[in-house]
């Protein structure tokens, strides 16, 4: 049995208990699910909140700052609070309709413009817990229909399974910097 993230076989972390088995497996296989139209419905809710949380803040906010930015980057501790909180209480439902025994940790926004200054490498995120015990892993709500032309997400089948068990916020176990690129870019699908 092949180690996934560098693990030895006998600590390998367990794949989420989806409550459907072709998604248990889709991300055993690729690393990654989608489901299509995934809180489709609730896009309202959130896009209600994500402009009152652009109305609540002034233009020299650190979130205006950055290429790309998010929730955690919010100058105002108390509004940053709030907007992780509301999100959180709009997408929990949803979970439990795909998921068997999971725990939400935190729910934002995450804004990326368009541009060669947002560009961001191949990558895996950085680790967020003990994937030895658990299985941390992003869910990704577009509030815009995304393709590639506005940047949609792009993925590796397969490749959980060849990137450094642990990561960093720095760019020294990017694709680029671990030489991998050139074998795993030409393998990259856009969702």
């Amino acid at each position: 049995e092949a180690p996934i993230n560098g693990s030895r076989s006998e600590a390998r972390m367990s794949i989420p208990r989806f409550k459907d088995p072709a998604a248990r497996a889709a991300m055993e296989r690729n690393g990654y699910v989608v489901f299509p139209g995934f809180a489709e419905a609730l896009l309202p809710r959130l896009r209600a909140v994500y402009r009152d949380m652009l109305g609540a803040m002034p233009a020299s906010d650190p979130y205006f700052q950055l290429p790309m930015t998010g929730t955690n980057w919010i100058g105002d501790l108390a509004l940053r609070a709030r907007i992780l909180a509301e999100v959180g209480r709009i997408i929990a439902p949803e979970l439990e309709v795909i998921l068997d025994d999971h725990r939400l940790v935190g729910a934002g926004f995450r804004v990326k413009y368009s541009g060669d200054e947002s560009f961001l490498p191949l990558h895996q995120d950085p680790t967020q817990g003990d994937e030895d015990r658990y299985y941390v892993m992003n869910i990704i709500v577009p509030l815009v229909d995304t393709r590639s032309e506005n940047g949609a997400l792009q993925v590796v089948p397969g490749s959980h399974r060849i990137m450094p068990k642990l990561r960093s916020l720095g760019l020294e176990d990017r694709a680029d910097t671990l030489n991998l690129h050139e074998v795993v870019g030409p393998l990259t699908e856009t969702i």
